[in-house]
């Protein structure tokens, strides 16, 4: 990002929470870009819902974050609002959808980042 900043080699930067290494390098990222004046978005990579909170979070953390963010949201089966955006599982390890106001995505104001997970759905859902 360093590079990228110095050489004033793109006039956007699209942060993401995992591509760095998680919340604390993507702020890391974000400050940089900033640094240089560069303008900011946050993306999703299709995450569940343990990703999701966590690029809500970043997206309303960061002032830099000021161009309209893409963030894919997943729902437990059978409890979220259809046509909202692509579906792209058939279920998430979240107790409970997020909430929306207006077309927006609300960002979980619950302590940590703000979803609980289903101990049942972590067991069925586990590989090995």
């Amino acid at each position: 990002m360093l590079e990228i900043a110095q050489k004033r080699a793109a006039e956007i930067i699209s942060l993401y929470t995992t591509k760095p290494g998680g919340l604390f390098k993507a702020q890391k990222v974000a400050a940089v870009a900033e640094a240089a004046g560069l303008e900011c978005n946050v993306n999703g990579s299709v995450e569940t819902g343990v990703g999701n909170a966590a690029n809500l979070h970043l997206a309303a953390a960061l002032s830099v974050a000021t161009l309209p963010c893409v963030i894919p949201v997943s729902t437990p089966a059978g409890r979220g609002k259809g046509g909202i955006a692509g579906i792209y599982y058939q279920d998430d390890i979240i107790t409970e959808p997020f909430r929306y106001d207006s077309g927006d995505v609300l960002v979980p104001a619950e302590p940590g980042l703000g979803i609980e997970l289903d101990e049942q759905k972590i067991k069925r859902y586990r590989a090995g």
